[in-house]
């Protein structure tokens, strides 16, 4: 953990469980909730590594779908039908399920019947009722993940999952990482670029 920033080297350093999940690798890796706090509470992370073709790989490809909010887990897969031969000899691919969606600790707002409310309103409205229904469908998700969704609900931000892939990073043993986004993901890939530019 001698790259671990200031107060984080108990998560730089952490004991991973890996277990097999057919021809890849998984685990769960904890991060704080609170980077400012890391004494503070925690959240997981679901993690998937599809090992090179070529052996022990020197390099990883962390890849992201976007959303945000995609599953980073299963991208990871389509991702080694994806990528050509030699890209697949020389890279392990990661798939990070970024904090707060599919197999990482979810944040979990509304009910399922209320967010088909959310997902089914208008996102392109045309008229003042429509742009209403939309106003009032954001407000209602906002409210109720910060009523529902516990003190994750203040951490899913685009940097804080940047950081999370840094810690990965460094329980993979990797003194830099390879990106591969799309979408949104391109912006994640871009921030951790920022965060972390060594």
């Amino acid at each position: 953990a001698e790259d671990a920033p200031s107060g984080l080297a108990k998560f730089y350093s952490q004991d991973v469980s890996w277990s097999s999940c057919g021809d890849a690798k998984c685990a769960t890796v904890k991060v704080p909730v609170d980077y400012d706090d890391p004494g503070g509470e925690t959240t997981k992370l679901s993690v998937k590594v599809i090992p090179s073709t070529g052996g022990t790989a020197k390099h990883s490809i962390f890849v992201n779908p976007g959303g945000p909010g995609g599953d980073a887990t299963d991208f990871a897969d389509t991702m080694a039908d994806k990528f050509g031969s030699d890209i697949r000899k020389m890279y392990d691919i990661v798939g990070v399920d970024p904090r707060g969606v599919v197999n990482s600790s979810t944040l979990e707002c509304m009910s399922d019947e209320d967010f088909s409310t959310f997902t089914n309103t208008d996102p392109d409205p045309d008229t003042p009722e429509e742009i209403a229904a939309l106003r009032k469908s954001v407000v209602d998700l906002g409210t109720a993940c910060e009523r529902n969704g516990g003190d994750l609900a203040a951490h899913v931000s685009t940097e804080e999952a940047a950081r999370d892939m840094d810690v990965v990073r460094a329980l993979l043993g990797r003194k830099k990482m390879d990106w591969f986004g799309a979408s949104y993901g391109t912006q994640l890939g871009a921030t951790y670029a920022t965060l972390f530019p060594q």
